[in-house]
This record gives C-alpha cells, structure tokens and sequence, in this order.
C-alpha cells in the first residue's frame, strides 16, 4: 500500500489528511490541523499597535516547521494551494488541434499573466470550443513557491508528486459524491479565507478567494459573505457567456454554516444545500470543521484512482504523444517527404494570408467593442449625474476628512472611491483599495468612524499582484449619516444664496497633504465621469 499525505495551508493552520492506498481506493487514516502563530495571520483585529506582528515569527519558518513535524515517515505529498498563490486568467485560443493546444495556450499565456517566464509553471482546462475560438480557464505558479514547497517537504522526508489549485480538488470529490448540478456556486469557508468556486457540469469554471471576515459573531460574518457570494454570481455568469448560478453549495454542516445558509436562503432565490466531505470516503476519524478538508480529501481519491488532478503544476496538460509505427514503410515515407516539399511554400503562403486577415477582424472587433463600452459609459454617466445634484451631503468636506484620515502612501493606496447620496438624505461610500498589510486594514476602519460615519463590516482579498508591495484588496462600505434638520431647514429656507451658503461652512484650515504624501484616488460616483 501506497502512503499519501495532503497538506493546505493558510495564515492560521496546516492542515492535514493521510491516507494509504488500496488498489484504486483510499482509506483515509488520519485529518488535523496544526495551527501557527496568531501574531502572523494578518487578521488585523489585535490592538493595532503593530508590535505583535513584528515580534512573530517568519511566517515561512513556521510553516517549515510544521511541515517538517508531520509524522508520516517517507510518502508521496498532494499539494493544495489556495486561489491568492496563484495567477489565473480566462481567455480564448485560435482553433486548434488538440495536440497544438499546450503550446498555444502557453504562448498566449505570456501575453495574459503579468509575472510570466520560461520556467513558469503553466497548467489548464478547457471550458469550451466554439466557432471562433476555445476558451480556457489557464493557471500559472511563481517557480520561487514551488522551490520553497519542495524544499519544506523534502524536510519531513515528502517528495512533492502534485501541487493543484484548491478549488479543482474540491470541485473533483463533489463531482464523485454525486452533486451534478449543471452550475451551481460552491462555498467553501476556511480558517481565514472563503472559497467562492462555479462549477459547471461538475468542472471549476471560476474561482475566487476572499478574506473571511476578522470576528467571532457568525450572523455578521454572513451578512459579510452574502455582498461576496452577491457579487460573484454576477461576475461568474459575465465570464461564463451568461451561464446562470442555479443553486449553492456549502462545504461543511450547521456548525459553522449555519447562519450563512440562513442568510443565503433569505436573500437569494436560490436552493441552498450542504455538502459532506466525509460522506464520500473511508475516514478513521472525523475532525472540527470538515468543510475545510474537502480539497485534501478530493486530492487523496484523485491520486488513488489514477485520475489526473485539474490545474496541477507538476504535471501540466500535455499534447498527447503520436502512436509509434513499428513498421515504417520507407516508399510512403518518400512520398509524403515529396508532397511536403513541393507545397510547402503554398501552405505557408496561404497561412500567412490568412494571419492578416484574422488580425485584420480582430482589430475591427476591439474597435467596435470599445465604441460600445464607451457609449455605455456615457450612458451610466448621464444618469448618475443626475442623482449628483440630488445629494444633500458636503462631499467636497467629506473628502477633504478622508484624505487626512487615510494611512501614508507606503501603507495604503485608494484605487476606486465611490460616492453616493440616498434618497431620503445623507449617502455612503465606497472605498477600494490596496493595503501593504492586513493590520492596515484595521487602523482604517478605526480612522474612518467618528460619530457622523459608520463602517459596514469589510470583507477584503488578497491581490494577484502577490510582487508588489500592496499585498491585500480592501473593499470597505461608509455610510455618511444626514446632516441636522435645522442645518437643513437653513440651506432651504432661502435666506442666503448657494455661494453664502458655502461660504458660512466652517472650512478646515489644514491643507490637503502636498504630492508626496497624496494618495493615488480614482472617484466615480457610481459610474459618474471621471
């Protein structure tokens, strides 16, 4: 029998499952979470002072070390790596052979990603094959992460045989438990992310990880889940040529879902069920908080029935090897190398016409594409202007608060703010952005909330630029309360003119902060030209 160990990890826990094969099955022996240290989980939610994160130890040590602890002496090791480790685009390929694909995709890889080399490993699937094209759902991995990963395994004595994106495997052993729904959204809660995975005709077809929300109260981390899980079946249908969500799947039971389920039931109009990881193996044991092993119990049966694992980096889609001809015939061999050469320069002549005039189509195409999007634009624009000049609130004022409250630059960059009245007086905004450090995130909200601004529970992700210095997207929610009635009734009641008006507001004397220490601030007022 064959030892196998799954290993995922994230901020707060390793965990692991371990199974031995038996023929094409898999008796799953053991499944526990070794947690690490607090201090590095980016939670944001200590007392925002910074100290305990800089004391803590290097994240990467600590997971070396917990790695090289696992007791399972020499075995093979399954790699689960969440969504935020990777680079994963969606796009569409010219027609092609299946034994052209590979290459193709990789050459056009190179365009797509934005941290692409000749080592990179590149790995995908094919979602469909239409007409003008084959649309794939490509994945590509730092060669730096992979080193590391072998070098932590190599340690505990585990030589690395897969390394798959997390979404895939756990989409695989739903597949294998009998949920078929043609599409369907699968959620999948862990210790501090939340795994957001369309499947299609049980395939991943669209995957995104959240930030799970930083607080113990249950009710508010659904109410948080919901804007996500709200967000993303838009998103995926937009992706996937308006194929529509048709129910939710919850990985895990009542223990931790609960409330979510609630939460999704009431506000969607969408069957909601759960799934149970540990209905569809043989396991010795059943941990706290199964949902969370659905991605290593999908890997163990993978690897046991010999089947390949989708995204896997280790062993990427290949062009399928040409059947060998034990018995050439020299005389045909001739003839072909003759047709070959007499209209090689005809075939070649033809392919290169008919390069330019596909380039040709497209570049009509993408012309006519952004006219399009440009006139749509224009359109939101023409509208949401009008719902500006209805606002009652001061939101040159409420600027001018923001940028003072905001952290420096080297902590914190603004990349979307969106300002918006209420019909009934006072407004919110919307605030994206990117922080260098979940602990940020934290000082941010504390700033942000006095006794005219309420902060609406965030819910943040980590960024596909995992090089740069801005390690985490921040989507935060402020609701801007009405101004006083007499306020109010003042600015209505005609006694002065809009400009007295104006003038008589007590104006902060502090100046906005010069160029070097400005924020980079992109304001849309829900669609409003820029």
């Amino acid at each position: 029998m064959a030892k196998l160990v799954a290993l995922e990890w994230d901020t707060r826990e390793v965990r692991v499952a371990i199974g031995s094969t038996r023929g094409r099955n898999i008796s799953v022996e053991e499944t526990y979470a070794v947690p690490l240290s607090a201090a590095v989980d980016g939670d944001g939610d200590g007392d925002g002072d910074g100290e305990a994160a800089d004391e803590a130890p290097d994240f990467d040590a600590q997971l070396q070390s917990a790695i090289s602890k696992i007791g399972a002496g020499r075995a093979d090791a399954l790699i689960a790596l969440n969504r935020s480790s990777v680079e994963l685009r969606q796009f569409k390929v010219p027609v092609c052979p299946d034994a052209e694909l590979p290459d193709l995709v990789r050459f056009q890889a190179t365009r797509q990603f934005s941290n692409v080399g000749e080592n990179c490993p590149i790995d995908f699937v094919t979602l469909n094959r239409e007409e003008d094209g084959i649309q794939v759902l490509a994945a590509a991995l730092a060669p730096q992460l992979l080193a590391e990963i072998r070098s932590w395994c190599g340690a505990a004595e585990l030589q690395v045989k897969h390394v798959v994106l997390r979404s895939f495997a756990t989409a695989s052993l739903m597949q294998r438990g009998g949920n078929k729904a043609s599409c369907q959204l699968v959620v999948d809660m862990l210790s501090d992310e939340v795994d957001l995975t369309v499947l299609v005709d049980g395939r991943a077809s669209f995957a995104r990880t959240v930030r799970r929300p930083a607080t113990n109260d249950l009710k508010a981390q659904a109410t948080a889940l919901l804007g996500e899980v709200r967000r993303t079946i838009p998103a995926a249908q937009n992706q996937l040529g308006g194929q529509r969500v048709e129910q939710i799947t919850l990985c895990g039971d009542d223990s931790d879902m609960g409330h979510l389920k609630e939460a999704l039931e009431e506000s969607l109009e969408l069957p909601v069920n759960y799934f149970d990881p540990f209905g569809v193996v043989e396991a010795a044991n059943r941990p706290e908080n199964p949902g969370r092993y659905s991605a290593l119990l999908g890997l163990l049966v993978d690897a046991a029935a010999e089947q390949r694992h989708g995204l896997d980096f280790l062993n990427p889609t290949q062009a399928p090897k040409p059947k060998s001809n034990k018995r050439p015939v020299l005389l045909g061999l001739a003839v072909v190398a003759a047709i070959v050469a007499a209209g090689s320069f005809a075939l070649w002549s033809t392919f290169d016409t008919r390069k330019k005039e596909l380039a040709s189509v497209q570049e009509e195409f993408r012309l006519h594409t952004k006219r399009a999007e440009r006139a749509k634009q224009d359109a939101a624009d023409l509208k949401e202007i009008e719902e500006f000049i209805k606002a009652d609130v001061h939101w040159l004022d409420e600027l001018r608060n923001f940028s003072k409250k905001l952290p420096s630059a080297d902590d914190a960059m603004v990349t979307s703010l969106v300002l918006a009245p209420e019909l009934d007086g006072g407004g919110h905004m919307v605030v994206q952005g990117l922080v260098s450090d979940a602990p940020k995130i934290g000082e941010l909200e504390r700033n942000l909330t006095d006794d005219k601004h309420e902060i609406v529970p965030q819910v943040a992700d980590q960024d596909d630029l995992q090089f740069g210095k801005y390690r985490w997207r921040v989507t935060t929610t402020v609701n801007v309360k009405a101004p006083a009635e007499e306020e109010k009734a003042k600015a209505d009641g005609g006694d002065k003119g809009a400009g007295d008006a104006v003038d008589e507001k007590p104006v902060d004397d502090e100046p906005l902060k010069d160029s070097d220490d400005a924020k980079t601030v992109s304001l849309s007022r829900e669609g409003a030209p820029r």
